[in-house]
C-alpha cells in the first residue's frame, strides 16, 4: 500500500463528490491518480480495489460531502482544494518512499506494518475497523506526530516529484491535443480535396431492399425515352435488373400486350400437356391466330398431330401477286410441358400433375402476342413471317418431325427464343458456335451370377461390378477429355437384385453423356464401351451397353444471325452476354438444315433463381416483354435479317 487507507479514502471521497457535481473532468485526472497507487475504484459495482487485493465498498458521495471541507458554498467541489488534496497525498506517498520518482514499484516496506496500514493506525469504523484519528490538514485536523515526523525528512524530495509528474502529466495531454488537431486538419484537407474533385468518391454501400413483389400491368412505370413510340420499362423496381445500366427499351405497342401476354401465359401454364399431347394447348393457340388480322394459312396436326403453323405476310405482297416469292423468317416457339407436380403456390399453378416447368408457356404466349403486333400492321414488313408453334422438345424430337413434315421447306431463316431463369432481367444471352450440348443416353446390363448372401464364393456379384463400373466411367471426361473441352458422363438410375440376403444376378443402370463437339461425342462413347467390357471381363461376368444418339449440338455457326440479335439486343439497351450450357435443345435441327439463330432472355426473379425443369420453377413474367420486341425488331430488319445469297430461289 503506498499511502494510508484513510487518504486513500479521502482521495476517492474527493472522486465521488466531483462525479456527483457532475465534473467529469475532474474525476476522470482523481481516477488516474488512484491507479498511480495501484487503486481500482468501479463504478458499476459500487467498489474500491486496493493494491493489496482488497475489495472495499466505495463511499458514497452524497453522505461524505457533508462530513467534508473539501466542498464550498452549495457543496460545489473547490478545484483549488481538490487540486491541494491530491498533490499533497502523493507528496506524501512519494515522500515515504512507497512511490519512487520513475513511477516504479512500492520502496520502503518501514512505512507499513505487517497488514499493510501504517504504525500505530487501525481502519476507521466506518470502512471495516479503523481506529478513527484525526483527518490531515486539508481535511481540518492533523496526522499524529510520530508520522509527521516521519514524513518531515522527504517532505520536499516530494514536492519536487510531484511537481515533476504534474508536469508530464500536462506534456501528455498538450501532446494528445497536438494530435488530435493535426487529424482534424488532415479531415478537412481530405473533404476539401473531395468536394474539388482531386480524390475520387468511395462508392457508398446501400443495404439491399427487400424485393418487391411482381407488378401487374396497371402498376408499370413507363417513361418516354424520345418522342418516337419507343418507351421505357421501369424494369428495375422489384427485379433482378442491372441498376448500372440502361433499362431495355419497349415500344408502346408492345407494353400494351402485356395483360395479354400475362393472361395467355397463365391460361397455359394452368392446363399443361405433354409431348405429342398438345392437343387443347393447339386449339387454344389456332383459336387466338384465326381472330387476327392478315394472319393467314392458319393450319394444324403437323409433327405429330399437334403442331401449328400460320403465316403474316407483307402487304405488298397480297397488293402486288399473292405469288410472288418473298424472303421468309421464322419464328418457333415449343408447346410441351414436363410429368412434374408443381409445387411453386400460384393461384395458375398446374392441378393435373404436368407442369411448364422449363417456360414454354412464356414462349407461346410471346409468339402470339408477336403475331397480333405485326398482323396489326404489315405494311411495314418487307419480310414473310412464319410462326412455328412446335410441340414435343422435352426429349422427344419434336423439331426433327416437323421438319419432316416439310415446316422449312420455304424458310430462308429461322430464330428460336427461350426464357433463362439464371439470367437477370434484361439480359440477351447469345454466343457464335455451340449454345447447347449434344444429348445421348445409355443403357447399360451387367450380368453376373446370382447366390446366397452368405456363400459369395462361386457367384458373380452383378452389384459390386456395378459398383466399379460407375465409379470408373467418373474417369471418362476427367482423364480422357482434354481440358480445354467440355463433357459430361451422368449415371442418372441403378436398378439390382431382389432380396437383402440373395447376391445380385443381374443390375441395369441408364444415365446421359453431353459434349459439344463431334471428336468429344465419339471419344467419350469409345471410353465408355471399353470401360463396359474390361469391368465385365474383370469380374467374370459380362456388360452389355446400348447407345441411343439423341439431340445434336445447338450450333449457332451462322455469325450474321448472332449478330443480328446482338445488334437488335444493344439497339434495345439489352445487356448482351455470352451463353454456354449442357442441356439440350432440339433446335439443333434446325440450325442443321437453315441458317438461324437461338438465343435466351434472362428472367430470373428477384432473390435466388427457380432453376428449371423443378417442380418450384419460376420466372419473371417481364421477360416476355424482351422476348417480343426481340423477335418484332428482328422481323422488322427485313431481308437484314437474312444473309445476302442464302434466301431461297
Amino acid at each position: 500500500m503506498s499511502v494510508p487507507d484513510s487518504h486513500i479514502f479521502d482521495l476517492v471521497m474527493a472522486r465521488e463528490v466531483v462525479r456527483f457535481a457532475k465534473n467529469y473532468k475532474e474525476a476522470d485526472r482523481i481516477r488516474v491518480e488512484l491507479k498511480t497507487f495501484g487503486v481500482i475504484v468501479d463504478d458499476k459495482a459500487r467498489t474500491v480495489r486496493m493494491s493489496d487485493g482488497r475489495v472495499l465498498p466505495r463511499p458514497d458521495a452524497p453522505e461524505r460531502a457533508n462530513e467534508r471541507t473539501m466542498t464550498h458554498g452549495s457543496g460545489i467541489p473547490n478545484p483549488a482544494q481538490l487540486d491541494q488534496q491530491v498533490d499533497q497525498i502523493m507528496a506524501a506517498a512519494m515522500g515515504a518512499g512507497q512511490i519512487p520518482p520513475n513511477g516504479g514499484g512500492y520502496m520502503s516496506p518501514d512505512f507499513v506494518n505487517g497488514n499493510g496500514y501504517p504504525p500505530q493506525q487501525q481502519a476507521p469504523q466506518q470502512y471495516g475497523g479503523y481506529q478513527q484519528q484525526s483527518p490531515p490538514p486539508q481535511f481540518g485536523g492533523y496526522p499524529p506526530p510520530q508520522q509527521q515526523q516521519q514524513h518531515q525528512q522527504q517532505q520536499q524530495q516530494a514536492n519536487v516529484n510531484s511537481a515533476l509528474m504534474e508536469e508530464n502529466r500536462k506534456l501528455k495531454v498538450l501532446l494528445a491535443n497536438n494530435a488530435m488537431q493535426q487529424k482534424q486538419q488532415q479531415q478537412q484537407q481530405q473533404q476539401q480535396q473531395k468536394t474539388d474533385g482531386n480524390l475520387p468518391r468511395k462508392r457508398q454501400k446501400t443495404t439491399p431492399q427487400a424485393p418487391l413483389p411482381r407488378k401487374s400491368y396497371d402498376e408499370f412505370i413507363v417513361a418516354s425515352k424520345t418522342k418516337s413510340r419507343a418507351k421505357k420499362v421501369d424494369f428495375k423496381s422489384g427485379s433482378t435488373f442491372d441498376s448500372s445500366t440502361t433499362p431495355p427499351t419497349i415500344s408502346q405497342s408492345v407494353i400494351s400486350e402485356f395483360s395479354t401476354l400475362v393472361k395467355h401465359r397463365r391460361h397455359l401454364h394452368k392446363h399443361p400437356e405433354l409431348a405429342y399431347k398438345e392437343f387443347e394447348t393447339a386449339k387454344f393457340i389456332v383459336s387466338y391466330l384465326e381472330t387476327l388480322p392478315n394472319v393467314t394459312d392458319v393450319s394444324t396436326g403437323i409433327g405429330g398431330q399437334t403442331g401449328v403453323v400460320a403465316y403474316i405476310h407483307p402487304a405488298s405482297r397480297a397488293e402486288d401477286d399473292p405469288t410472288t416469292h418473298v424472303p421468309v423468317v421464322a419464328l418457333r416457339a415449343d408447346m410441351d410441358a414436363l410429368p412434374i407436380r408443381e409445387t411453386s403456390g400460384h393461384d395458375f399453378a398446374s392441378e393435373n400433375g404436368n407442369m411448364h416447368a422449363c417456360g414454354h408457356d412464356l414462349h407461346v404466349s410471346a409468339l402470339m402476342s408477336t403475331a397480333k403486333i405485326l398482323s396489326d400492321d404489315n405494311s411495314a414488313l418487307t419480310v414473310s413471317v412464319k410462326l412455328i408453334f412446335q410441340p414435343a422438345e422435352e426429349g422427344e424430337n419434336g423439331a426433327q418431325a416437323m421438319i419432316d413434315d416439310g415446316v422449312l421447306t420455304d424458310v430462308d431463316a429461322i430464330y428460336g427464343i427461350h426464357v433463362w431463369s439464371p439470367g437477370n432481367l434484361g439480359e440477351v444471352l447469345v454466343s457464335h458456335g455451340p449454345v447447347m450440348a449434344a444429348v445421348d443416353q445409355f443403357e447399360i446390363t451387367v450380368n453376373g451370377s446370382g447366390g446366397h448372401g452368405a456363400m459369395p464364393n462361386g457367384t458373380v456379384d452383378a452389384i459390386v461390378s456395378a459398383a466399379n463400373l460407375v465409379t470408373n466411367l467418373q474417369s471418362v471426361v476427367s482423364r480422357n477429355v482434354p481440358p480445354t473441352e467440355a463433357g459430361v458422363v451422368t449415371c442418372g438410375t441403378i436398378e439390382g437384385g431382389a432380396n437383402w440376403n440373395i447376391i445380385a444376378p443381374t443390375v441395369k443402370l441408364t444415365g446421359t453423356t453431353r459434349s459439344f463437339t463431334s471428336e468429344t461425342r465419339s471419344l467419350i462413347k469409345e471410353r465408355v464401351k471399353t470401360i463396359c467390357r474390361c469391368c465385365g471381363e474383370m469380374s467374370g461376368g459380362s456388360v452389355d451397353v446400348k447407345f441411343d444418339e439423341g439431340l445434336p449440338v445447338t450450333d449457332n455457326k451462322y455469325e450474321h444471325h448472332v449478330e443480328v440479335v446482338k445488334g437488335v439486343g444493344s439497339k434495345m439497351n439489352c445487356l448482351i452476354k455470352k451463353q454456354l450450357t449442357m442441356g439440350g435443345e432440339d433446335f439443333s435441327h434446325y440450325l442443321n438444315n437453315k441458317p438461324g439463330c437461338f438465343f435466351f432472355v434472362g428472367a430470373k426473379l428477384p432473390g435466388d433463381s427457380k432453376p428449371h425443369h423443378k417442380s418450384s420453377f419460376d420466372v419473371d413474367e417481364r421477360a416476355m416483354l424482351v422476348q417480343c420486341q426481340m423477335l418484332v425488331n428482328i422481323v422488322s430488319m427485313g431481308v437484314g435479317c437474312i444473309k445476302k445469297g442464302e434466301e431461297s430461289k
